[in-house]
C-alpha cells in the first residue's frame, strides 16, 4: 500500500480536489485510527491533523433522516431504505461517494450506524471506527466530537489541535472551510517507501521520501 502525506491548508472540497486529481483514496478513519495508536503517526505529523476519507451525515438527536441532509454549503442525499431513522450516522468511504460540488451521492457500501447523542467517550465501530457503543473507560474507546444539529462531512483526526493527546479523539464536527492535511492511499498491500509533499500558497509543490 502507497501512503502519500500532503501536507497543505485544504479546505474540505479542496482535500477531495487533491485526491481525485491524483487518483488515490483519502485514508479512512479506520485506517488514520490504526497511524494514530502507534509510534507510525510521527511519520505523517505533517500532514495532522487531517481530512479523512470517512464521510458522515447525522441529523440532530431524535430527528429521522429526510431526502437530504445539509450542512454549510454541503448536501448529503439520503437512500429512502435509510429515510426515517433517528440516532444514526450514515457512513462511507473515499472513492465510494460520486461528488458534484458539495453534493454527495454516497456508494453501495454506504452503512447506517448508532451515533451517540452527546460528546464523550464510546466504543468504536469495528468497521469505520466511529464511537458508536456504550460510554466506556477502557483503553479501546474513543472520543467523540458532534455537533448538536445536522452535520454533513469528512471526519478529522490529528494531534495536538486540541491541546491535549487527542490521539483517539474523532472529530465529526468540524466546518468545511477549515484547513488541514490529507493522508492518501493507493495501490494493494505492498511496503513502498514513503513520500512528503508540500504544497505552498504560491502553487510551487515540493516531494521528497523518507
Amino acid at each position: 500500500m502507497v501512503l502519500v502525506e500532503v501536507k497543505g491548508e485544504f479546505e474540505e472540497l479542496n482535500a477531495l480536489t487533491v485526491a481525485e486529481g491524483k487518483g488515490f483514496a483519502m485514508a479512512s478513519n479506520l485506517e488514520l485510527d490504526a497511524i494514530l495508536q502507534t509510534d507510525a503517526w510521527k511519520e505523517f505529523q505533517d500532514a495532522f491533523p487531517c481530512w479523512s476519507g470517512t464521510l458522515v451525515a447525522y441529523k440532530a438527536p431524535g430527528v429521522p433522516f429526510g431526502e437530504t441532509v445539509e450542512f454549510e454549503g454541503l448536501t448529503f442525499k439520503v437512500p429512502k431504505k435509510f429515510q426515517m431513522k433517528t440516532n444514526c450516522v450514515l457512513v462511507c468511504n473515499h472513492p465510494d461517494f460520486k461528488r458534484n460540488g458539495g453534493v454527495f451521492v454516497p456508494g453501495k457500501s454506504l452503512r447506517c450506524i448508532a451515533f451517540p447523542s452527546t460528546d464523550g467517550w464510546y466504543l468504536p465501530d469495528k468497521e469505520s471506527g466511529i464511537p458508536s457503543g456504550e460510554k466506556s473507560n477502557s483503553n479501546a474507546d474513543r472520543y467523540l466530537w458532534r455537533r448538536g444539529g445536522d452535520y454533513v462531512g469528512l471526519l478529522v483526526r490529528g494531534v495536538g489541535y486540541f491541546f491535549v493527546d487527542d490521539r483517539r479523539y474523532v472529530d465529526a464536527y468540524l466546518r468545511p472551510r477549515y484547513r488541514f492535511g490529507v493522508v492518501l492511499r493507493s495501490g494493494k498491500n505492498k511496503a513502498v517507501k514513503h513520500v512528503h509533499e508540500w504544497h505552498c500558497a504560491c502553487g510551487a509543490v515540493r516531494r521528497g521520501s523518507l
